[in-house]
């Protein structure tokens, strides 16, 4: 089976801390986290070592995370404020 492919948007408390969106996807074999997004840098680069995601998969721009062709499905794990728009711009 083909691994789905996931961009997370969001490296905050939801992601690596009290939410941990990462436990939950190292439980599914057939989920890969391929890609991350953050507006913060530094928490970014710290996921992103973390996870062992490439930097040139690692972006500041939700959009550009959406356009990388290492990802099938969008994550958003972002304050609630934001999750309409970017996942409406996912969809499209």
């Amino acid at each position: 089976m083909k691994k789905v492919r996931v961009g997370i948007v969001g490296t905050g408390n939801i992601t690596i801390g009290w939410g941990d969106h990462l436990n939950s996807y190292n439980q599914v074999d057939y989920c890969e986290i391929t890609a991350l997004c953050d507006i913060d840098k530094e928490k970014l680069d710290k996921a992103g070592e973390l996870l062992g995601i490439p930097e040139n998969r690692r972006f500041l721009d939700y959009n550009e995370l959406i356009a990388c062709e290492d990802v099938d499905v969008v994550d958003v794990a972002t304050w609630n404020s934001n999750h309409c728009e970017i996942s409406e711009a996912a969809a499209r």
